[in-house]
């Protein structure tokens, strides 16, 4: 057999190998989300951006499986068994939940986006990053990532009796279990009382639509969480709100 004939051979055993390997790799990522199509049509795309190819087209009504969004507006699908971009904006976007777990999920990055309300508006408007890092004092320490850089840390941790958090050098407790709608407590003084208000609202943030949320009403905050999510929404009374932008595998 000539030298050049086995080398066609190599690299052609090579092709299959990678090609199978992408194929593999998408098949076990994680979809974060389920999209409905609003619009008449939307275009897939090849890549994320207008200019991409069009690989094809999703009717009204479809129901497809999200993988993360991108910059620009583009959500990651699969279409054909291959990864690829339709915009977010023609799809209504609802959450999976897979834990009963309140706390935030350390195999998950969050980016939530913080902003100054007026007049019901959103103003400066910024976006942080929240990714799992290492366990410390019982909990699970979470990086807050701004511009590339830690800029502060958090902790979480959760028993039979709640959910706690810890941003400040000292445990409060951020929502009481069992949940129930109507469950009173306190944090510190009797001045920072607690209650579940809700335990089965529907709560639109920008990352998608969230069912069977509970809402937490807290002297002069309303916190909203998610089974299998956590946190996914926070108003400061009048002033200031932070939800939840997005949400992928790390």
């Amino acid at each position: 057999m000539s030298l050049k004939r086995v080398l066609l051979m190599l690299a052609t055993v090579l092709l299959i190998l990678c090609s199978q390997s992408n194929y593999i790799s998408i098949n076990v990522a994680a979809a974060t989300n389920k999209g409905t199509v609003t619009v008449s049509t939307l275009d897939v795309k090849e890549k994320p951006s207008p200019k991409a190819k069009k690989v094809g087209i999703l009717k009204k009504g479809a129901v497809v499986e999200v993988y993360g969004t991108k910059p620009g507006g583009w959500s990651e699908i699969r279409y054909n068994k291959k990864v690829a971009f339709v915009a977010t904006s023609g799809l209504q976007l609802s959450t999976t939940v897979s834990t009963n777990s309140y706390k935030p999920d350390p195999k998950k990055i969050y980016t939530y986006m913080e902003y100054e309300l007026k007049e019901s508006k959103k103003i400066d408007i910024s976006y942080i990053t929240k990714k799992y890092n290492s366990k410390s004092q019982g909990g699970e320490v979470w990086d807050h990532i701004w511009n590339g850089e830690i800029v502060n840390q958090e902790l979480w941790k959760e028993d039979s009796k709640g959910l706690y958090f810890n941003g400040a050098d000292m445990w409060e407790k951020y929502l009481t279990y069992p949940v129930k709608k109507g469950n009173k407590w306190t944090v510190g003084d009797d001045w920072y009382k607690r209650e579940i208000i809700s335990t089965n609202e529907t709560v639109t943030v920008k990352a998608g639509t969230f069912r069977n949320c509970v809402v937490v009403d807290y002297n002069y905050q309303t916190l909203t969480f998610v089974k299998g999510i956590g946190l996914i929404k926070v108003v400061t009374r009048g002033d200031f709100g932070s939800e939840l932008a997005s949400i992928k595998d790390k």
